[in-house]
């Protein structure tokens, strides 16, 4: 087996754990809601499937600094599926928050800028919206350059997120916000081009120390 066949199957591999990692969990979330097994159903799903999606959402922007530590371009592939079940789940998120709210006026309460982590919210959805819908070929040909110029919005949308669940909990609770925005920090370090090229030059003089051991 060659390095492209071996990548290929790799590939494969991760594919099949991202449909998996983010497909049970809405099973499982299913399941409880099917049997009542939630105490106040909709903050719990709510919290679940926004927890989820930044989740997702910070795992999808991992992709690119996980190659620039580790050489492994076979997860490249993965930065699609990530993405768009990220998107699935906010959208979820979002569905859940708003089906209590019947009547337009409840509704504009709730979304409007009375609740600044719903505007917060509502704003990260927007910009990931587009996102989704050119998260395919057929778009990046049409957009091409503009295409990545396009997606780097991702960036506020995860910041977005961040700082929606911090608005969102209430005073002394912040450690799992406080946890994702650091997370986030670290993967914007890792971004940053003078930081990247350090990382690949480091990992490049890593392997060919280790090649000339073995070859001695």
């Amino acid at each position: 087996m060659n390095k492209k066949q071996r990548n290929a199957r790799l590939t494969l591999i991760g594919k099949i754990a991202v449909h998996i990692g983010a497909i049970a969990p809405l099973i499982w979330l299913f399941v409880q809601w099917y049997t009542y097994a939630f105490v106040d159903e909709i903050n719990e799903m709510t919290l679940f499937t926004g927890k989820g999606g930044l989740i997702l959402l910070l795992l999808m922007m991992a992709v690119t600094p996980l190659i620039t530590l580790t050489g492994w371009s076979f997860v490249a592939p993965l930065r699609k599926w990530l993405g768009l079940y990220a998107f699935f789940y906010i959208t979820l998120h979002l569905v859940i928050f708003i089906a209590p709210t019947l009547e337009i006026s409840t509704l504009y309460g709730r979304l409007a800028f009375k609740q600044r982590y719903a505007l917060a919210g509502m704003l990260a959805w927007l910009i990931m919206l587009p996102l989704a819908i050119t998260s395919n070929k057929f778009s990046q040909k049409r957009l091409k350059r503009n295409w990545k110029k396009l997606h780097k919005w991702v960036y506020a949308s995860a910041v977005l997120a961040i700082v929606h669940y911090f608005w969102l909990v209430k005073a002394g609770n912040y450690k799992d916000p406080i946890q994702f925005g650091l997370i986030l920090a670290v993967l914007f370090a890792l971004r940053i081009p003078a930081v990247r090229k350090r990382i690949s030059t480091f990992r490049r003089n890593l392997q060919r120390s280790r090649r000339a051991k073995s070859a001695a």
